[in-house]
């Protein structure tokens, strides 16, 4: 194999290398901005119905709020830096599915 095979070779290796990269980091990036956007907005918003004085409304139902207060609490459990194992990860999709349920069979 001659040099120029090689250094063929090691730019394709180089060009897939920089595709992953900005895939990742585009990933990383869209991640960044809904976690941002979902956990700044909610206590905001919850933040500023408690100064005004204005009752604030989720508009769930009784199934929904006990649905979310138990995600809320696995996700605490889940990120509050012990160690993880399948067993959070089995609980958050059940409770997906059980969100998903509701949704659709009310």
């Amino acid at each position: 194999m001659g040099p120029a095979v090689k250094d063929c070779a090691k730019l394709g290796h180089q060009a897939e290398e920089d595709a992953w990269r900005r895939r990742t980091r585009a990933i990383n990036l869209s991640l960044g901005a809904a976690l941002s956007t979902i956990g700044l907005t909610v206590p905001v918003v919850l933040a500023i119905s408690v100064y005004t004085g204005t009752p604030l409304r989720l508009g769930l139902d009784q199934a929904e709020v006990v649905l979310l207060a138990l995600t809320l609490l696995v996700s605490h459990m889940t990120f509050s830096g012990v160690p993880t194992n399948i067993l959070f990860g089995f609980i958050h999709i059940v409770l997906f599915l059980t969100y998903i349920v509701l949704v659709f069979a009310p």
